[in-house]
């Protein structure tokens, strides 16, 4: 008899993935309400542009803004092989430089 049916398989139960929506109003709501807390404004797109005013000067700031603007760098990674038996010496790059 076949018994695949036994193995196991996919499972249906989704770990990954984007957030469950009540998750994810959960959090911007206590984002908000701390920003409201923080500048004591009542509008939140006015708490907002003032965490963005003191955010944006940063080094991680401009880094945030640069990438959503921009995109994020490629990533660069150099490896050296050294064999002295035949002496080869290679580098090896991964990505654009």
């Amino acid at each position: 008899m076949d018994k695949r049916k036994d193995n196991g398989g996919h499972s249906t139960a989704g770990k990954a993935g984007r957030p469950k929506k009540l998750d994810e109003e959960l959090a911007n709501t206590r984002i908000s309400k701390a920003l409201k807390t923080l500048y004591k404004k009542e509008e939140n797109e006015e708490n907002i542009n003032e965490f963005l005013v003191g955010f944006i000067p940063t080094e991680r700031g401009q880094m945030f803004i640069a990438q959503h603007l921009l995109g994020k760098p490629k990533e660069v990674s150099e490896t050296t092989i050294i064999n002295t038996d035949e002496k080869k010496i290679g580098v090896l790059f991964k990505g654009n430089k």
